[in-house]
């Protein structure tokens, strides 16, 4: 990733104004935590731009089958780094949070909603998972938001965000779905052991994106209902394959 990073700044380096690029939360300390890879005490949430950044580099290389493979060298942090330190070639870094939307490869919102539609009565959901927050954003806001940083020349040399305005916890989040759908079930919090137990719910990936509100003045073209309310529809018209 730093090398792609580094000939894309070199091949547009005195033909472009300006190179905005999409980084991920996944750079940030707590990402590191919430995978047990860090002894550091989670950090404050939401994470800010300045929250600190993993210690670790490389966070998926050990998943990875190969020198070839694309998990063996992917690493924001370095491609950050690459974009913000060529002055002849300023960069934007946008740090973006769970994306959905039409489209989404990851069927984000597909494990509840099955279970919405299938006409579960509840939906159980271990206690460190129900009261987790890690932000999301609709993908039309998101490309608002690199159009808003691609225009405003203020954003050069800059960090910012791509964030909803206030995140909430994941049982939250899972029932105002069911709201949107009709639904009139329950999210039933439980002392179960979760799905995941290499993960430490403590560590939120909740981030701000108040430097984005407030220096380029970003706000959501479509509010978090209808994002959600599209999402839902597109997801029922397109369910994973089993």
């Amino acid at each position: 990733a730093q090398a792609r990073a580094q000939a894309v700044v070199d091949l547009f380096r005195g033909h472009a104004g300006r190179l905005v690029v999409l980084s991920s939360v996944d750079v940030y300390r707590n990402y590191d935590g919430l995978r047990r890879l860090s002894a550091a005490p989670p950090d404050p949430a939401p994470l800010s731009e300045d929250s600190p950044l993993r210690d670790q580099l490389f966070p998926y290389r050990a998943e990875a089958e190969g020198p070839d493979d694309f998990r063996h060298s992917y690493e924001k942090i370095l491609v950050e780094r690459v974009v913000l330190g060529a002055p002849e070639l300023p960069g934007t870094v946008l740090r973006l949070p769970r994306v959905y939307g039409p489209g989404d490869r990851q069927h984000r919102l597909w494990q509840y909603l099955s279970a919405i539609d299938g006409g579960a009565a509840e939906i159980p959901m271990p206690r460190g998972v129900a009261a987790w927050r890690w932000t999301s954003a609709y993908v039309e806001d998101v490309g608002a938001a690199v159009a808003l940083a691609a225009r405003d020349d203020r954003a050069a040399g800059k960090t910012y965000n791509v964030a909803e305005e206030n995140t909430v916890p994941e049982a939250e989040r899972v029932a105002h779905i069911g709201a949107l759908c009709g639904w009139a079930g329950t999210v039933r919090v439980t002392d179960e052991p979760t799905d995941w137990p290499d993960l430490d719910w403590s560590y939120h990936l909740e981030t701000s994106s108040a430097r984005l509100r407030d220096e380029l003045g970003y706000h959501e073209p479509v509010s978090r209902d209808e994002g959600l309310l599209r999402t839902i529809a597109w997801e029922r018209a397109n369910p994973p394959a089993a």
